[in-house]
């Protein structure tokens, strides 16, 4: 059980808190056709070095391991926080937690920020090399968490406040910025898939919501769900337990390839709903990685390096809820009621993007298991590998010697193309010049021909009058 400090908060703002957890214990029995590998085969397409991360380290591709960039090493004031994204321009926004926040780093996610945009990353040294484990706040400032009515359309539920994310695959991650990555019509719920298509690739979302339950109680709802696809799991908890402090953090362990999201105290995991957009969520939704980080570190215990991504909000989508009545049997979370008739509610992806968030949403890292990565300023672009492209931060034997090499390459393509043309022109004038030699050769002919046919004529008339003259 992990433990969140306690602290008072103005009454007015109202902090939820849950904790996700993503676990990958090895692949689990899939077949190939099951699982998407268009990101696998695109990396082992490429060179065996990939940059990855804010910081642009060095990945092996085949083996997995990174190798950090010269001057890595952990933050640890909040100064250091605040030039954080000074350093790197696809940053996040983060900072060292404080009072009630105090033991987590912080990423923030609100609505007109960079990460709402067009995306941000950060990098952590982590001890967690098969699993990421987070806590997460709504802060209900003004009343941004709107409550549930009759009268309210979806967008005022759970589509008001979404947070995707990603982590870890940077195959995947262009392409996930705009949207799920979808497939062929078998093998899901194409009745409610976005174009009636099943998901191939896909990542992670939060959603927060606010309503009452089916006891009519003022409830506080939260649920994570693979981007594109409407199925989910949930938790809920009363309002009125948000009081003045921030409760205790339990963490839910699923299994294999699982997620989890659950509240403090008495709140339970809700389930998946029926419908699913996924053919296999094991192998479509991305599996929580983190690399083995080379030589030496600045800890022995967190040796891994984790990329995490705050997803824009078009990689999401928009889920539309509809109440319908529904007899005695399952509703919208399987198992919790089998009463009498009842209200449920249906869902159905639909292909536009959500604009939020209304609120101000936060993602936690405890620093038991995490250190935000930062770099000496003076060599923020420098990997230690020998890597193919040279940075700007290379000394000046160093792009000379880049440069000469380079030149040899321009020069002989300008030579190859000389030759060719060189080449093209002798052959032009050679096939020029045999027309023209051949025309005074037939020309010659004909002259002589017309020669010898007069002295031959000539010949005649001299024979005939020599014949008469005896």
């Amino acid at each position: 059980m992990m433990k969140t400090p306690t602290n008072n908060f103005n009454k007015n703002n109202i902090f939820a808190l849950a904790v996700t957890i993503l676990l990958l214990l090895g692949k689990v029995n899939t077949t190939e056709k099951e699982i998407d590998t268009t990101g696998e085969e695109e990396m082992q397409a490429e060179h065996a070095e990939r940059i990855v991360g804010a910081a642009k380290h060095s990945l092996n591709t085949e083996t997995d391991i990174v190798t950090l960039v010269d001057g890595s090493r952990p933050a640890t004031t909040a100064e250091e926080f605040k030039k954080y994204k000074d350093l790197f321009p696809e940053a996040c926004d983060v900072e060292l937690g404080e009072g009630a926040e105090k033991g987590y780093i912080v990423l923030s996610y609100s609505k007109g920020s960079k990460a709402v945009q067009s995306g941000c990353t950060v990098d952590f040294y982590t001890s967690l090399q098969d699993r990421i484990e987070f806590a997460a706040f709504v802060k209900n400032a003004e009343g941004c968490l709107k409550e549930m009515t009759e009268e309210m359309t979806s967008a005022d539920f759970f589509n008001a406040n979404v947070l995707p994310f990603a982590y870890s695959h940077p195959a995947d991650l262009e392409r996930l910025k705009k949207g799920p990555i979808t497939g062929n019509s078998k093998g899901c719920d194409t009745e409610v898939c976005i174009e009636r298509k099943c998901i191939k690739r896909t990542s992670l979302e939060m959603r927060w919501g606010r309503g009452k339950d089916h006891k009519q109680i003022d409830s506080i709802h939260i649920a994570i769900n693979p981007i594109g696809s409407p199925s989910f799991k949930g938790a809920d908890m009363e309002m009125s337990k948000f009081g003045d402090n921030i409760p205790e953090v339990e963490i839910v362990h699923k299994g294999s390839n699982d997620y989890s999201v659950q509240f403090p105290g008495k709140s339970k995991d809700l389930g998946d709903i029926m419908k699913n957009c996924t053919t296999n969520p094991d192998g479509n939704i991305l599996e929580p990685m983190a690399w083995e980080i080379a030589g030496t570190r600045p800890s022995q215990k967190k040796k891994y390096l984790l990329a995490f991504h705050l997803l824009p909000q078009t990689a999401s989508r928009w889920i539309d809820f509809e109440r319908v009545k529904v007899e005695q049997g399952p509703t919208a979370y399987p198992g919790e009621y089998r009463g009498p008739p009842r209200e449920m509610i249906e869902s159905r992806m639909q292909a536009d993007s959500p604009e939020g968030p209304e609120c101000d949403l936060r993602i936690l890292f405890k620093t038991d298991n995490y250190d935000l990565l930062t770099v000496n300023p003076t060599t923020t672009t420098t990997p230690k590998s020998a890597a193919s492209k040279p940075s700007s931060s290379t000394t000046t034997t160093t792009t000379k010697a880049t440069t000469t090499t380079a030149k040899p390459s321009d020069s002989s393509l300008v030579i190859i193309i000389v030759i060719v043309v060189i080449l093209l022109l002798l052959s032009i004038g050679g096939a020029v010049a045999f027309c023209v030699l051949g025309k005074k050769g037939g020309k010659k002919k004909n002259d002589d021909k017309s020669v010898n046919s007069t002295a031959t004529k000539s010949k005649v008339k001299d024979d005939k009058k020599t014949n008469t003259e005896i």
